[in-house]
C-alpha cells in the first residue's frame, strides 16, 4: 500500500472519529452528582471518619470527568470502516434535565432533549390513555435546536408551546457549554421549533436554574442556576405574550445566597415564587453546602425576597436535583427525589410553612427528572431521572388525593436496572431471555422481550429460591432441549456463604409457561466450583462448552475446558486440549462461530502475583488476547493476531454477529478505574481475521460495564440492555441497526455448518418456526445462484441440508430463499471454506512401479497456496523437483515427467512446512 494511500486512510479515520465524538459530548453533571453525594455524606457525618470513599471523584469540583469520553479508534489502515450502523433507544427513554411539559389540549407528555450521560435532542411524546407507550418524532428531532440538557422549561397555555430557555449542551469541539438562547415548541398537529425573537437584555448562560410557570402574567421565572464561574443570584421574567421580552427583576430587601439545583413552584393563590433547597458555596475554595432555606419572593407592588420560617420535626435535607409541584386544590408544595431519591415531602402553605413526610413513599430514586401536575385528574405524574433499580416503570403517578397512592403510568413493566446479567437468544420464539444480574443485590427474576417488539417486557412466573446464586454466573440456550441453563456458584440460602456450594447447574424449560428454574442432576467428574466462567452451546455436537472461571472463596484462576453432553442424561467431561493454552483467567466472553466451527473467547481477568480475596479490582490484569478452540476433530487451542487492535476492557458485551460474519464488542471500562468504552469494535472472521472500529450514527448507547448483549439476526441488529455506568444501574435498552431503515427481516441464519467426507452439511435456524418451507440455493462458477432443494422446517425451527455433491472449490457459498406473498426473502450468504484435509496428502502414485517416461501422483492440498514436489533417491539426493498447485480442495492428479535410474525413490510433498512422503519404484 503507498505511503500516500496509507495517509489518505488515517487522515480519513481521524475526521470520522473526531465528527462522531463531537456528536457525543459527555455530560458532566454527572460526575457533579457523583462528588455531591459524596460530599452530602460528609455533611451529615463531618466526624466520622468511616465515612465512605466515592472512588474516582476529584476533589476539585471544577474538574470535570472525562471518564465518559468515546474511545479513539486505532489509526491503522487495517481498522477503518465507513459510517457503518445506527443506534437506536428503545422506548420509553430514560433522560436526565429533559424539558418535559403536559400538553391538556392532546392529554399527552412532551419530552425534549435532555442526557443519559451524553447530550440528546430527541423529541418523545406519551398519551395519557392507558396502555399508551412513547412515540418518537423524528421530524422534530431532526429540527431540534441541539443538544442540549438541564434547560428553564415551561408551558404556555395561551399559546400551546413549550418554552426553552438557557441549559448544557454540545459546545465547541466535544466540550460542554452553557446556552442562552430561547426556544419554542409548538404543540399543534405537528410539532414544531422555532426561535421566537425576545426584546430586552438577556440573562446570561446557564443551566440547573430553578423555575416556574407565573399564571397570572404569563411569563417564566428564571433563578439562579451556575455558569461555568458558580451559582448565581439574579431572577428574571420572561414575558410569554406575542412579542417575548425578558425583565430583569430587583427585589427588596435581602436576597438569597447564590444557588444552583434549587426547587421551586409558583403559588397562585398568594402571588409569589417559592424556591427551596439548592447547592450554594461554602466558606473555602470548592467548597459546597446543601441548602435547606425556604425563600418567597413576592410578585404583588412590591417585589421583594422573605426567608421563611418552616415547622415541623423534620424538613427535606438532600433537595437538590428535586423536583416539585403545586397541589392548588390542598394548596401545598409536593417536593419528591434528589440526592436522596427516595424522600417524599409535603409543605403545608394553608398556615406558616409546616413539612410533613408524605403518606406514601415513592418506589423509585429520581434525580433531575420532572413533575406535571395534572389537574383534571388531580394526581402528579414523575417523568424522568430515575436512577433506581427498583423502579420498572419510567411515568410513576401519585394520587393527590388522600391518601396518596402510587401507580404506573400505561407502561409496560420493565426488568429493573441491573449488570452482568445473563442473556440467552431463544431461537423458536425469537426472543431475549434475561436472568439475574447485580442491581441493588443479587437479583432472580427471569425476563423475557420479543426481538419484533423491544418494549414488550414479559416477566416469567418462575423462581430460583430457595437457592441464591452468588457471582457471576453464565447461560446458554438449548434449541433441540428447548431450555435454558445457568452455570455458577449456588448456596442454600444467605446464611451459608463460605459453606462449599450446593450444585452448579440449574435448568429451565421453555415449553412450560409455568415452569421454574430445576438443579439438573448430571453424572460425571463436574468442573469445580467457580464463577465467572465463559459457556456457549455446541449446535453439532449438541453440548455446553466451559471455560475457565474463579475458584471458590479462592483469587486463582482456571484455564481447563469442560463439556455438557444433553444427548441422554446430562453427563460432564473434561476436554484435554493441544497446542499452547491461553492463560487462567476470569470472566472471558466468548462465543460459537458456526462456520469455523470453534469457540472465541476474547479478553479475561487474569491472575496477578499480589492478587488475594481481600485485594479485588485494581489487583486484576484485563486481557485483551484472543483465542480459539477448534471443536471437531482434536480440540487444539489457538493464539489469534487479527490485524488492527482493541483496548484492553473490563465488563464489555460480546455477540456473534451471524449475517456479516463477524464478533461485535461493546461497552466495558478500560481496566476497572478507568474510561468508560461507548465504541463498537467488530472483528471481521473472512476473508480475513481483523478488528474493525465500527463509526455509527445516532445517539450513542451510554458507557456502562456488565450490559446484556444479543444479536438479532432478522432484523440484523445489536440489541444491548442495562449495566452499570456513570448513573447506577441501569435498565435502558439500545440497538445497533446494521440494515438500512425499511429492509425486511431476514428470514433464517446459520446455526453450525461443516464438511465431512466430501459432503458439506448445513444448519439454519428460522423465524418462522417449525414447517417453514424454504428454498436452498449454492453459487455456481459459471451460472451464479442454483437452486438445489426445497426444505422445510423442523419441530425445533431449524432447517438441515446436506450437499452431497458440491462443487471443486475451496469456498463454497449458500444461502435461503423463503417466499411468502409472492416475496422471496434471503438469508445472509454463508461462505464455507472446504477444507478437506488439515495436511498435504499423497495418496497413490501410478503405475507403481514404473516403466514409461512418466508417472502419475494422486494428491491432496489444505489450502490453495502452491506447494512443492520433490523427487528423492534412497541417499537424500533430489532427482527432479516441481511446483504443484490445487484448483479445490479435492483429490487431484499431477504427471511426474522425470527419467530417473531404476531404483526406489520417495515422493516428498511440501506446503506451508508440512509435508507428505509417498515411496514409489521405477524401473527401466
Amino acid at each position: 500500500m503507498s505511503r500516500l494511500r496509507t495517509a489518505c486512510l488515517a487522515g480519513l479515520a481521524l475526521a470520522l472519529v473526531s465528527a462522531a465524538a463531537s456528536a457525543q459530548t459527555p455530560d458532566p453533571e454527572f460526575a457533579k452528582r457523583a462528588r455531591l453525594a459524596a460530599q452530602a455524606r460528609a455533611l451529615r457525618s463531618p466526624a466520622d471518619p468511616a465515612a465512605p470513599v466515592v472512588p474516582g471523584v476529584p476533589d476539585d469540583p471544577r474538574n470535570m470527568d472525562a471518564s465518559l469520553a468515546p474511545l479513539p479508534a486505532p489509526l491503522s489502515p487495517t481498522s477503518i470502516i465507513q459510517p457503518y450502523g445506527t443506534w437506536k433507544l428503545v422506548p420509553p427513554p430514560t433522560l436526565f434535565g429533559a424539558s418535559t411539559v403536559l400538553d391538556p389540549v392532546r392529554e399527552r407528555i412532551v419530552m425534549a432533549g435532555g442526557s443519559n450521560g451524553y447530550f440528546q435532542r430527541n423529541v418523545w411524546t406519551l398519551s395519557l390513555v392507558p396502555g399508551s407507550s412513547w412515540q418518537l418524532d423524528s421530524t422534530a428531532s431532526a429540527q431540534a435546536p441541539g443538544l442540549v440538557a438541564y434547560a428553564a422549561t415551561a408551558y404556555d397555555p395561551v399559546h400551546a408551546r413549550m418554552i426553552l430557555f438557557g441549559g448544557l449542551g454540545h459546545g465547541a469541539g466535544s466540550s460542554a457549554a452553557a446556552s442562552g438562547e430561547v426556544w419554542s415548541l409548538s404543540l399543534g398537529s405537528s410539532l414544531i421549533w422555532s426561535r421566537p425573537v425576545v426584546e430586552g437584555t438577556p440573562p446570561s448562560p446557564r443551566w440547573n436554574c430553578a423555575e416556574a410557570y407565573d399564571s397570572r402574567r404569563n411569563r417564566l421565572l428564571v433563578y439562579g442556576g451556575e455558569d461555568a464561574f458558580g451559582p448565581l443570584a439574579d431572577i428574571w421574567a420572561l414575558d410569554l405574550g406575542d412579542t417575548m421580552r425578558w425583565n430583569l427583576l430587583t427585589p427588596a430587601d435581602s436576597i438569597p445566597q447564590a444557588r444552583t439545583e434549587a426547587t421551586a413552584v409558583y403559588d397562585p393563590l398568594a402571588d409569589r415564587f417559592l424556591v427551596y433547597g439548592g447547592v450554594t458555596e461554602g466558606d473555602r475554595p470548592y467548597e459546597i453546602s446543601l441548602s435547606q432555606e425556604l425563600w418567597s419572593l413576592s410578585l404583588g407592588d412590591t417585589v421583594a425576597w422573605r426567608k421563611l420560617d418552616q415547622n415541623g420535626n423534620d424538613q427535606p435535607y438532600d433537595a437538590v436535583d428535586a423536583s416539585a409541584a403545586f397541589d392548588p386544590l390542598r394548596r401545598r408544595m409536593i417536593l419528591l427525589g434528589g440526592l436522596d431519591g427516595y424522600e417524599a415531602w409535603v409543605l403545608d402553605l394553608n398556615g406558616p410553612p409546616t413539612w410533613q413526610y408524605f403518606r406514601t413513599r415513592p418506589g423509585f430514586d429520581r434525580e433531575k427528572f420532572t413533575i406535571l401536575y395534572d389537574a383534571p385528574r388531580d394526581r402528579a405524574l414523575c417523568v424522568g431521572g430515575t436512577t433506581s433499580a427498583a423502579d420498572e416503570s419510567d411515568v410513576d403517578v401519585l394520587s393527590l388525593a388522600d391518601p396518596g397512592t402510587w401507580s404506573l403510568l400505561g407502561a409496560h413493566p420493565k426488568p429493573p436496572g441491573r449488570a452482568f446479567a445473563v442473556t440467552m437468544f431463544d431461537s423458536r420464539r425469537m426472543r431475549m431471555v434475561l436472568f439475574g444480574g447485580s442491581g441493588r443485590g443479587a437479583e432472580h427474576d427471569t425476563w423475557t422481550v420479543p426481538l419484533r417488539d423491544l418494549a414488550a417486557w414479559t416477566r416469567l412466573a418462575t423462581s430460583a429460591h430457595p437457592t441464591r446464586f452468588m457471582g457471576r454466573l453464565v447461560g446458554a440456550y438449548d434449541p433441540i432441549g428447548d431450555r435454558c441453563f445457568l452455570f455458577g456458584l449456588v448456596y442454600g440460602d444467605d446464611t451459608h456463604y463460605f459453606e462449599p456450594p450446593q450444585e452448579q447447574l440449574w435448568t429451565l424449560s421453555l415449553a412450560d409457561t409455568s415452569a421454574t428454574w430445576q438443579r439438573l442432576e448430571v453424572t460425571g467428574e463436574a468442573p469445580s466450583p467457580r464463577t465467572g466462567s465463559s459457556m456457549i452451546y455446541d449446535p453439532p455436537r449438541h453440548r455446553l462448552i466451559v471455560f475457565g472461571g474463579r475458584a471458590f472463596l479462592a483469587w486463582s484462576s482456571f484455564n481447563d475446558v469442560w463439556a455438557l453432553s444433553l444427548d441422554g442424561p446430562p453427563r460432564w467431561t473434561q476436554i484435554h486440549t493441544f497446542g499452547p493454552t491461553p492463560l487462567p483467567r476470569e470472566n472471558p466472553t466468548a462465543v460459537y462461530d458456526p462456520v469455523h466451527d470453534c469457540m472465541l473467547i476474547q479478553g479475561g481477568d487474569l491472575d496477578r502475583q499480589d492478587s488475594s480475596p481481600f485485594r479485588p479490582g485494581p489487583s486484576r490484569e484485563t486481557a485483551s488476547s484472543l483465542w480459539a478452540l477448534q471443536l471437531d476433530g482434536l480440540p487444539e487451542w489457538k493464539a489469534l493476531e487479527p490485524e488492527g487492535s482493541i483496548p484492553s476492557l473490563y465488563g464489555q458485551t460480546l455477540a456473534y454477529d451471524s449475517v456479516h460474519r463477524r464478533m461485535l464488542l461493546h461497552g466495558g471500562r478500560i481496566d476497572y478505574g478507568g474510561q468508560y468504552n461507548i465504541s463498537t469494535w467488530g472483528l471481521n472472521l473472512e476473508p480475513e481475521l481483523r478488528w474493525e472500529y465500527l463509526i455509527t450514527s445516532g445517539d450513542p448507547a451510554t458507557g456502562s460495564i456488565g450490559g446484556s448483549a444479543a444479536y438479532d439476526p432478522a432484523g440484523d441488529r445489536l440489541v444491548v440492555f442495562g449495566g452499570d455506568g456513570i448513573t447506577g444501574y441501569k435498565n435502558d435498552l439500545w440497538t445497533l441497526d446494521f440494515s438500512p431503515q425499511g429492509a425486511p427481516r431476514r428470514p433464517a441464519w446459520i446455526v453450525s455448518a461443516s464438511n465431512e467426507g466430501g459432503a458439506v452439511r448445513l444448519v439454519w435456524g428460522c423465524e418462522g418456526g417449525a414447517g417453514t418451507t424454504a428454498t436452498v440455493y449454492r453459487r455456481d462458477q459459471a451460472s451464479g445462484w442454483l437452486a438445489l432443494a426445497t426444505v422445510q422446517a423442523d419441530e425445533h425451527g431449524e432447517i438441515h441440508f446436506a450437499d452431497l455433491a458440491p462443487e471443486n472449490r475451496w469456498t463454497e457459498i449458500y444461502r435461503l430463499g423463503v417466499t411468502q406473498n409472492g416475496a422471496t426473502t434471503y438469508s445472509a450468504d454463508t461462505s464455507l471454506p472446504l477444507q478437506l484435509t488439515r495436511t498435504p496428502l499423497l495418496k497413490r502414485a501410478y503405475p507403481n512401479p514404473a516403466r514409461a517416461e512418466s508417472f502419475q501422483v494422486d494428491f491432496q492440498l489444505p489450502s490453495v497456496h502452491p506447494a512443492r514436489l520433490d523427487l528423492v533417491d534412497v541417499r537424500g539426493r533430489v532427482m527432479w523437483s516441481g511446483t504443484v498447485s490445487a484448483s479445490g480442495p479435492g483429490p487431484e492428479s499431477f504427471r511426474v515427467t522425470a527419467r530417473p535410474r531404476s531404483g526406489v525413490y520417495w515422493l516428498h510433498l511440501t506446503q506451508d512446512g508440512q509435508e507428505a512422503t509417498l515411496k514409489t519404484v521405477v524401473l527401466q
